[in-house]
């Protein structure tokens, strides 16, 4: 299987992207706590059933059938799995950093969770039935975003 992955980029930077580094942080710290030591998956035995920490993971989640307003921002730092994370994180290094170089700070820090909110918003209104997690909104905002920024890069 032959897959096309972005190795780089060659926009400018402006500043050190300081808010992207922490969203990956926040990103691969929440899905340590919430994939790995809450499912025991480090562990002999396997999933511990009832955890606390599973039960916080579910009530995080964007469940569409009846959302709760927070949910629209802690689904976008939940991961399914291995490489949800990984694929989420890579691009969200990749084009990240230089739309937060160019961008700022702050202003980065909303647009990055309002991409998010808004895919949120769409999944809810298309599907019914099925919980949604993952930074995929928000990095999809991100990378339009460098492709606004950058055409010809």
């Amino acid at each position: 299987m032959f897959l096309l992955l972005p190795i780089g980029t060659d926009a400018p930077r402006r500043r050190r992207p300081t808010v992207n580094y922490a969203l990956i942080a926040v990103n691969v710290a929440a899905f340590v706590v919430f994939n790995i030591l809450a499912t025991g998956s480090l562990r002999q035995g396997g999933p511990t059933e009832g955890s606390y920490l599973l039960e916080v993971k579910n009530d995080l989640i964007l469940w569409p059938a009846s959302p709760l307003l927070y949910q629209f921002l802690t689904y976008q730092f939940l991961h399914a799995n291995w490489w949800h994370i990984l694929g989420n994180m890579w691009f969200l290094y990749l084009f990240g950093n230089p739309v937060n170089s160019k961008m700022g700070h702050i202003p980065y820090l909303f647009f990055y969770l309002a991409g998010g909110v808004f895919a949120g918003l769409g999944f809810s209104l298309m599907e019914v039935y099925n919980p949604v997690v993952g930074a995929s909104g928000a990095i999809a905002a991100v990378t339009t975003a460098y492709l606004v920024l950058y055409p010809r890069s």
